[in-house]
């Protein structure tokens, strides 16, 4: 089996100069819930936020989550 160090960069899509990716609703969600999350918890880990912010969004309905998704 040989591994190669670099992709294919062949199957790659080129990536144009400055062009960012939309966020996704998770992330919009995140950005916006994290820093109150921050201060009614402020002894959660990095790790322990991620995972209060994602059973958090998971407990939301499709409606809520409706304001963040574009």
């Amino acid at each position: 089996m040989l591994f190669r160090s670099q992709p294919h960069t062949d199957t790659m899509a080129p990536k144009k100069d400055g062009e960012k990716k939309k966020l996704s609703g998770y992330m919009l969600f995140a950005q916006q819930r994290r820093p109150t999350l921050k201060e009614e918890k402020p002894d959660l880990t990095f790790g322990e936020t991620g995972k209060a912010l994602g059973a958090e969004w998971r407990a939301m309905s499709e409606a809520q989550k409706g304001k963040y998704k574009a």
